[in-house]
């Protein structure tokens, strides 16, 4: 029981199922929408700059799920522009080994061209491949 709860005696002691469900809301569950791994997946671009050797996009996964390892195309006008593998993802500075539906992250990408963040615009679409 929290100290305002202590102070007020508004807190309650929770039953043994609401502790189990709260363990696996924080622990256990992995929310991914019910998308599977093999499904279409798409990332939204919303900024690029190159950082050391990688390539660097940041923006928003608007469908399915994509992990480190995953080979990638960078789509600009409905032309590829950059063809890539996931070196690394990251969510609020925290490195993670895949990103789902609705997360806001960075993705690095292997690139051969220092020039390549400038290929990738603003609105951008990163596609599975």
């Amino acid at each position: 029981m929290g100290i305002f709860g202590k102070l007020f005696g508004t807190e309650q002691e929770m039953t043994d199922d609401e502790k189990e469900l709260r363990n696996y809301e924080e622990n256990v569950y992995m929310a991914e929408s019910g998308v599977a791994d093999g499904t279409y997946s798409e990332f939204v671009v919303n900024d690029s700059f190159r950082i050391k050797d990688r390539l660097t996009i940041t923006g928003r996964v608007n469908t399915g799920v994509f992990h480190v390892g995953d080979k990638i195309e960078v789509v600009h006008n409905n032309n590829v522009v950059i063809e890539g593998v996931i070196l690394g993802l990251e969510q609020f500075k925290t490195r993670c080994s895949k990103i789902s539906e609705n997360d806001n992250a960075a993705m690095y990408i292997s690139s051969n061209n220092p020039t390549d963040y400038k290929l990738v615009k603003r609105n951008d679409i990163i596609k599975k491949v």
